[in-house]
């Protein structure tokens, strides 16, 4: 779920290979009859201009009969 989580991040950012993930933190619950996952952390990483910004992120996945899905994304 934590590695699924930053490849979502990743590829939502305009220069990835900048990307410094500083910490993260992982809950496990259940949603639904499903399995979830809420992982949030923050990242720094080039903006389309150069500048670094550090931003705050939220992922909720969910897996069921071994089936992810991405129940949210919040990138902040």
């Amino acid at each position: 779920a934590r590695r699924m989580a930053k490849d979502i991040v990743l590829s939502s950012l305009k220069a990835p290979a900048t990307a410094k993930f500083c910490g993260d933190n992982v809950k496990k619950f259940e949603f639904a009859g499903a399995e979830a996952w809420e992982i949030t952390g923050c990242i720094d990483a080039q903006n389309s201009y150069g500048a670094m910004l550090r931003n705050n992120y939220q992922v909720v996945l969910t897996e069921l009969n071994g089936e992810w899905n991405i129940a949210s994304i919040d990138i902040k």
